[in-house]
């Protein structure tokens, strides 16, 4: 009799703790994240350099909207070459223009040298500032290409804006190349289990779903594996200084907007292998946003603040 009244008291009880102990998650993955955030702003302030949180996408469990796993992440200083002569050329090619770059082996490493370091590899999307100006430009290293007796590195110049002015055609002009963020080789924060960051509902802005890992640049469908991950990068001052998500750099119009619910609900992958679009799913999907236990957390892009709130669902 004893063991049956036991086993009706756990059989109670069991439903009313168990969302007590899953807010209780949710609110340490909330604080958890916003001491991560302060981490990255005092070491930009540290380094006089940008630094921020890396949200890694969950790809090896099957679905790029999780992330469970957050890093550092840290900004190589800009590169000017390997000696003080370095230059870059801009010239036109095939509906395209090629930038040429001398005394700049470290970039890519040498052809004749495995040995030499590299900065970047090939198909890596980078940032190119010519002659001092404040101008930047959006490139894609390539392979060394030679020339009769001449060795040069190749990047692609690629124009994302058509009213976008170009530096002077074959001129030798000092460059400097910007890299993007890099995850940090620092133990990572790991979510409390079961907790994630829903990223099919979070971005820049109320209303941005700019991490949303459906759609890729200029398409509909998955985020390629080369631009899954999102940084959010702080200046030594505090505010938002950059945003790097889709494999491009982003200057942030807003406030960023973080989900954190149940890793469970988030929209799964689909027979075909790719994420179920959650614009699609119906709006009594069971999933964080029509969940009141859900937080939102908030990084203020002018001041870096970090604000966490309820998440409020209401379907009227």
């Amino acid at each position: 009799m004893v063991v049956l009244i036991a086993g009706l008291m756990i059989a109670v009880a069991v439903p009313v703790i168990m969302p007590q102990f899953r807010d209780r998650k949710i609110r340490e993955a909330t604080r958890q994240l916003s001491a991560m955030v302060a981490a990255a702003k005092a070491k930009a302030l540290e380094r006089d350099r940008p630094c921020g949180i890396w949200l890694e996408r969950d790809s090896e469990r099957f679905n790029n909207n999780r992330c469970s796993q957050i890093f550092l992440a840290e900004v190589p200083p800009p590169y000017s070459g390997d000696f003080l002569d370095a230059t870059a050329r801009l010239t036109s090619g095939a509906n395209q223009y090629i930038i040429k770059f001398t005394n700049a082996q470290a970039l890519v490493g040498s052809k004749s040298n495995n040995m030499i370091p590299y900065l970047a590899k090939v198909g890596d999307r980078l940032w190119i500032r010519f002659s001092f100006r404040e101008q930047l430009y959006s490139c894609v290293f390539q392979a060394n290409q030679n020339q009769g007796d001449d060795q040069y590195l190749q990047a692609t110049l690629l124009i994302t804006d058509s009213s976008m002015t170009l530096p002077v055609l074959d001129r030798e002009m000092p460059f400097q190349v910007y890299f993007p963020p890099r995850k940090s080789s620092t133990t990572p924060l790991d979510l409390p289990t079961g907790i994630a960051v829903d990223l099919s509902r979070s971005g820049i802005g109320a209303l941005g779903v700019d991490f949303d890992g459906w759609n890729a640049p200029n398409s509909f469908g998955p985020v390629p594996p080369d631009a899954a991950a999102i940084a959010v990068m702080f200046a030594p001052s505090g505010q938002v200084a950059q945003i790097y998500t889709r494999g491009t750099m982003v200057n942030p119009m807003g406030d960023v907007f973080l989900l954190a619910g149940q890793a469970d609900v988030i929209p799964p992958l689909n027979p075909a292998g790719e994420p179920t679009n959650p614009s699609l799913v119906s709006p009594s999907y069971p999933g964080n946003l029509q969940d009141n236990s859900s937080l939102w957390i908030s990084v203020g892009h002018r001041t870096g603040r970090v604000v966490t709130a309820e998440n409020i669902w209401n379907p009227t």
